[in-house]
């Protein structure tokens, strides 16, 4: 459901799911795209900042996508990731007003902006915050395509999220958060 959500604003993405979503796939192509929307597993121990990873289809075989592997990355025109993973910007207990979490490392691969969660994420409002974010970010152009405003980033997730306090208890909506100008 968050994909078809996702893939309404962004018409021509490159979607990797099922067996297509692999650790390699996604490494090698995320060089290649401006924008990162992330919906799967994410885990970050708050003892160990290493720990930070993504969890792709064949991460049993591979292993997961580490806080290290995207800190190695040299992203060029990275503008908007999006975890939607849960504990993607948990930090450490020792050091919490510092960004070494999943988040963290995708700024310092190049994204300008990156939304992410601070604790478990639900399915049923992930796809929510996605369709109410990316409503906003998006815009028409004058030939009817469809553009993401990067730079709104952090007043559409304040919408976003806003249309779902009245409706669900703090611990569902308050994990999103945006990192970025």
């Amino acid at each position: 459901m968050e994909l078809e959500q996702v893939t309404r604003f962004a018409p021509g993405a490159t979607v990797l799911t099922d067996r297509r979503a692999t650790r390699a796939r996604l490494l090698a192509d995320l060089p290649g795209h401006s924008f990162l929307h992330f919906a799967g597993h994410g885990l970050q121990n708050p003892d160990d900042l290493a720990s930070g990873a993504l969890y792709t289809y064949d991460h049993r075989e591979e292993g997961p996508i580490t806080l290290s592997d995207l800190a190695q990355l040299r992203l060029t025109d990275a503008r908007l990731a999006f975890l939607s993973a849960c504990e993607a910007a948990v930090g450490s207990y020792d050091a919490p007003d510092e960004a070494i979490h999943l988040a963290g490392s995708l700024l310092v691969a190049g994204f300008t902006h990156v939304i992410a969660t601070q604790w478990t994420v639900f399915d049923t409002i992930a796809p929510q915050v996605a369709e109410g974010f990316y409503a906003r970010l998006s815009s028409p152009d004058d030939r009817g395509q469809t553009h993401l405003d990067p730079a709104r980033s952090a007043h559409a997730l304040h919408d976003a999220i806003g249309r779902l306090r009245d409706r669900y208890p703090s611990l569902l909506w308050a994990p999103y958060l945006h990192i970025g100008p």
